[in-house]
């Protein structure tokens, strides 16, 4: 098996329908599979998945139901629900994409992605860019959604990745580390930011220079509030990632990307902000300082503390040091 897709869906039946049509309609010259995990829906994404698998040898679809981890922690559906594909996936490669997005006609894009890194075997993934379009526009309103472009072929660094770039885990394929289990190391939080970060602690990135992924977005989803209100903040890559993979804090904590969002954090909870319930439990099973103060009244010792905090990443934003160690004092106040 040399590609593994795996499509999550949660009461999403004619958005699950219209992506699975796109990947049926991709030219795919190689062994593959479709693993769709159906988060209990009562729409009937479920018997629809059921009706897939039993017309395509390709496709399989399997049940989910995050109410047996954690139902109230909303953020963490799609995270138990990509894991409970992952352990059907028996390809080299894996992809994933969410059941209300699709590809544009014609695509061929994990074709290629696929292609680059059969040619690459140094590449833990291969990344590519994709669409936007809002919920109820037409398709011809679609527009690139990120702007660094990287020529097909390029292969950008995992460090200079993380500390430069963002992109969401649908652009990626994914050279799978069958010595590592991802759902046994991050469960729920096996989503985006993650999902890439895991994958390149085995190698880097070979770009290609093509956009098929459909993202779509919708007015009433988690991500939509979250980015209205910056409370992504507080559960960014920043604080969580180094804590769930230790190799990566000084690419983390020495970056400058990322020491300017930890100060904005550190700017927002002196000022008194608070996160939302769902943003709350995103943070909860993580036993750090700012997150403790998101969640309780500031003292003065507290505000002593993150007024030495916040100064001592101001320092480091302005002074650049070259060496580690200034960069792993910061590990001290997290």
């Amino acid at each position: 098996m040399l590609l593994s897709i795996i499509v999550i869906s949660h009461n999403q039946q004619n958005q699950l329908k219209r992506c699975l049509d796109s990947i049926l309609t991709m030219p795919l010259p190689f062994e593959h599979e479709i693993i769709i995990s159906d988060d209990a829906s009562n729409d009937g994404s479920w018997e629809l998945a059921q009706d897939y698998a039993s017309r395509y040898t390709e496709i399989s679809a399997y049940q989910c139901n995050t109410d047996d981890y954690n139902p109230s922690i909303k953020s963490e559906r799609s995270g138990w629900n990509r894991c409970n594909a992952y352990k059907h996936a028996t390809g080299k490669y894996i992809a994933h994409i969410d059941g209300d997005d699709f590809f544009i006609n014609g695509s061929d894009v994990y074709k290629r992605q696929v292609d680059l890194l059969e040619q690459h075997p140094e590449c833990s993934c291969c990344m590519a860019n994709d669409l936007d379009l809002t919920d109820g526009d037409d398709l011809s309103s679609v527009t690139i959604r990120h702007k660094e472009k990287f020529e097909t072929g390029y292969v950008l660094s995992s460090k200079e990745y993380l500390s430069k770039y963002f992109r969401e885990s649908h652009v990626f394929v994914y050279r799978r580390n069958s010595t590592v289990d991802p759902v046994a190391l991050y469960g729920g939080y096996y989503v985006d930011t993650l999902i890439t970060d895991h994958h390149l602690q085995f190698g880097d990135i070979v770009c290609l220079d093509d956009a098929g992924y459909v993202y779509v977005h919708y007015k009433s989803s988690i991500w939509t509030k979250i980015s209205a209100t910056s409370d992504y903040i507080a559960f960014s890559h920043v604080l969580y990632i180094p804590l769930l993979i230790p190799q990566w804090k000084p690419v983390f904590y020495s970056s400058q990307y990322h020491l300017g969002w930890m100060l904005k954090a550190i700017w927002l909870v002196r000022s008194g902000y608070y996160l939302s319930d769902e943003n709350l439990n995103w943070v909860r099973r993580f036993d750090l300082h700012l997150y403790k103060l998101f969640n309780k009244e500031i003292k003065f010792v507290d505000k002593v503390y993150l007024g030495l905090f916040a100064r001592y990443v101001k320092l480091l934003l302005k002074f650049k040091p070259t060496v580690l160690f200034p960069y792993k004092i910061i590990s001290l106040f997290l």
